[in-house]
């Protein structure tokens, strides 16, 4: 009866962390949106930290058409809170001009963190910049790694009791 009791404990513990681990899974995204004649010469970049040696950056868009788009920033969650994020947009060719009309982010959580910049004038064959500071997450969530070591722990404590009463 104990054993199966165990057993059974041990699963829940297990089940927790998976379930943890799966509920983890980032989804966060940023979203831009710009306003510009000829959107086809624009290279836009989002990146976290100093634009010139970024903690983290990507390409989001080179050489199309689109006015705006979400997208995944998974690769930099791990520099979401605490830090400046930024989207640059660099007009590549002349005779045209527009601006950044809008800039968030939304972490896993559902919090959407919006640009004070916006809107960003892009002048002719320039580059501009509209950035979002998000501040520290000041409860953070324990991971699930947590969740399995502490059921393992519990797990160790049931068996040196069982082994004490045993004797």
């Amino acid at each position: 009866m104990k054993r199966k009791f165990l057993v059974g404990l041990f699963g829940v513990f297990l089940f927790i962390s998976l379930v943890g681990a799966v509920n983890s899974a980032s989804a966060t995204t940023a979203y831009w949106s710009i306003s510009h004649s000829y959107p086809a010469d624009l290279v836009i970049t989002i990146g976290v930290g100093d634009t010139g040696t970024p903690l983290w950056s990507s390409a989001v868009q080179n050489q199309e058409w689109d006015y705006s788009d979400y997208v995944d920033i998974s690769a930099g969650d791990s520099y979401l809170y605490g830090n400046t994020w930024w989207v640059r947009m660099v007009d590549m060719l002349s005779w045209d001009s527009g601006s950044i009309t809008a800039f968030s982010i939304t972490d896993d959580f559902g919090s959407t963190f919006v640009s004070p910049d916006t809107p960003v004038y892009i002048p002719d064959r320039a580059t501009s910049y509209a950035y979002i500071d998000i501040p520290p997450r000041e409860n953070p969530v324990p991971e699930p790694s947590t969740m399995l070591l502490l059921g393992c722990g519990l797990l160790g404590l049931a068996g040196v009791t069982r082994r004490k009463l045993k004797k």
